[in-house]
Parts: C-alpha cells; structure tokens; sequence
C-alpha cells in the first residue's frame, strides 16, 4: 500500500529538502513565491519538474510515482520523498509564524487530502490563467 511516499538512492540527492513542481502551471508557480516570501532561510530548494535537474531528480524515483503529474518533495538525507497533498502540507513545515501551522492539515486522512489535491490539480489552469493564457491552452 502507498503512503505517500517512497524511497530512492540518496546517493542522488542534494543535501535539503527538494520542491519539484510544474513550472508551466501558473497555480503551481505562485504558490512557490508564495511560500519563497515566507520560508525561512534554508528550508526548501524549488526546481522545476521540467528542468534538466529536475528531470534528473524524478528520474530516480520509482517508477510507481515517477510520471505522475504532481508536486515531488525529497529529503536528500535518507532519499525519502512525497507527492501530492503529503508533500504540499509538509513544505509548509519551514514556514514563518503563524504559517507553519498548516502542516496541521496532516491530521486529515491522506485519501481525502489527495482527493482536494486532484480536484485541485484538474483544474489549476481554469483556476489561475489569464484570459490570453486560457485562449491559447483550449
């Protein structure tokens, strides 16, 4: 059963905790500035899913995980990493006060977490995108 995260080689790893995110989505980049203004120094490292780094990172996942569209958070210390709303709650663990209580939001139970995360996921570009930019994506 999936827990929402897996293993992969820390040997592969960089020495933090690792955001691979869509850098084409407009929700999934504001949301990284978003937590960049409120993050404290040295918590997070943010790469772009389709950047060479990033495809090199989500290469070494397992192939469970590795082509699913979604946001990828990696401990470099033991490789251990999560998707979806696991990983979006506990990026928001190196947030300032009052912001990191959001990690709260663990307690609710992962297959509803998820569900809003995909509810979410399907709509992110009808959700964020500017006229010009709906018009070119239909």
């Amino acid at each position: 059963m999936n827990k929402g995260y897996c293993l992969i080689s820390p040997a592969n790893c960089v020495d933090h905790l690792t955001v691979l995110y869509d850098g084409a989505c407009p929700l999934c980049t504001n949301s990284v500035e978003w937590l960049q203004k409120r993050m404290r120094p040295g918590r997070l490292v943010f790469i772009e899913l389709g950047s060479d780094e990033g495809m090199a990172l989500r290469s070494n996942l397992p192939a469970t995980i590795r082509d699913q569209d979604t946001m990828f958070l990696i401990r470099s210390r033991d490789g251990r990493s999560w998707v979806r709303s696991t990983a979006a709650l506990l990026s928001t663990r190196g947030l300032r006060h009052p912001w990191r209580w959001l990690v709260a939001g663990l307690i609710v139970p992962r297959p509803i977490r998820d569900w809003c995360y995909r509810q979410v996921a399907r709509r992110r570009q009808r959700i964020t995108c500017t006229k010009a930019e709906c018009i070119h994506g239909s």
